[in-house]
């Protein structure tokens, strides 16, 4: 059964689907080494990344698995980071 990616609103925040707008942000965020210091990864050093990485958002909510959530400055709608919500079985 797929998820359907929730769009959120607050005062400063809007949680949405990934756009294939976000993707040079996505890179940079990470690609970044200070922001993945605390990952379970390391920093992205292809930008080929960006595409599996979207890709696999869709997969995840297209099997039910769950839905990774953009998270943008709702002032001018720019992504500044992302979310993942797992489903429970």
């Amino acid at each position: 059964m797929s998820l359907p990616v929730p769009t959120l609103h607050t005062d400063r925040l809007l949680l949405r689907p990934f756009l294939d707008a976000d993707g040079e942000d996505l890179y940079a965020l990470q690609s970044n080494a200070q922001v993945m210091r605390f990952w379970d990864s390391p920093p992205w050093t292809d930008r080929s990344r960006i595409e599996r990485f979207l890709a696999g958002c869709r997969q995840m909510s297209d099997d039910g698995s769950g839905v990774r959530i953009a998270v943008a400055r709702r002032s001018d709608e720019r992504f500044i980071g992302w979310c993942t919500l797992t489903a429970r079985s």
